[in-house]
């Protein structure tokens, strides 16, 4: 809740040569009922109702100033918090929603993914981050919720890949040839924190989530459930 045209909590506003100060703080608030008052005609002094409603007008901005700053007081905490959660999934092995498989060195590679339904089919198309054509593997049938397929991480000609992000898009289609809504997972070692915007991103390689979109932490070689937690 910002309050426009309030100043801090200190003096009032000062006026430098050319230039125009246009907040008005508390202070300022103060000083001009207070001249208001001893300028006032003794013939036609103030309604007792006028200056009742604006001692309420200036009670109301005390208050609201001091909302104003608690509630900053609470976002630094907060942002304090949230960067010191974030900070501990380094080093920790992250799955979340995403489009992209992080390839750091020869070998096996599991590709993630969750369906809607049952696929009589499932096709996996795996492309470099500019869309060119890596390998493209057909996995047979699949049953709903998450699963697996493994990606030998070489090209279409055998050739091992290089390391790096590579975007993975997953169809998948039923008995009778209708398209069963698939989502691919994004799963590796945090191995550092970013910010943009204010945003705290994972980053796992060259790929960069956000907190939000990630689905199940764990140890890193982690086999069992049990050190699987939610963020």
């Amino acid at each position: 809740m910002n309050i426009a045209g309030i100043s801090g909590l200190g003096g009032g506003s000062s006026v430098g040569a050319g230039q125009v100060d246009a907040e008005l703080g508390k202070q300022d608030f103060l000083e001009l009922l207070v001249a208001q008052l001893g300028n006032q005609d003794p013939l036609q002094p103030m309604e007792n109702t006028e200056f009742v409603a604006q001692l309420a007008q200036f009670s109301s901005l005390e208050q609201l100033m001091g909302v104003n700053s608690n509630i900053g007081l609470l976002q630094v905490a907060q942002m304090s918090m949230t960067n010191s959660q974030v900070a501990g999934l380094i080093g920790k092995e992250v799955e979340a929603t995403g489009g992209s498989i992080q390839v750091t060195g020869p070998g096996d590679q599991d590709v993630n993914f969750d369906l809607d339904g049952a696929a009589e089919s499932v096709e996996i198309r795996i492309t470099t981050s500019e869309g060119v054509e890596v390998k493209t593997i057909n996995s047979g049938a699949k049953g709903a919720g998450l699963n697996s397929v493994t990606w030998d991480g070489k090209d279409r000609f055998g050739n091992p890949v290089k390391a790096g992000s590579y975007n993975v898009k997953v169809i998948a289609r039923d008995a009778e040839g209708n398209e069963v809504k698939a989502s691919t997972k994004v799963k590796g070692v945090v191995t550092g924190v970013s910010y943009q915007n204010g945003i705290p991103l994972l980053e796992i390689g060259d790929t960069k989530i956000q907190v939000g979109e990630v689905t199940a932490v764990r140890v890193p070689g982690a086999t069992t459930t049990e050190d699987e937690t939610s963020p």
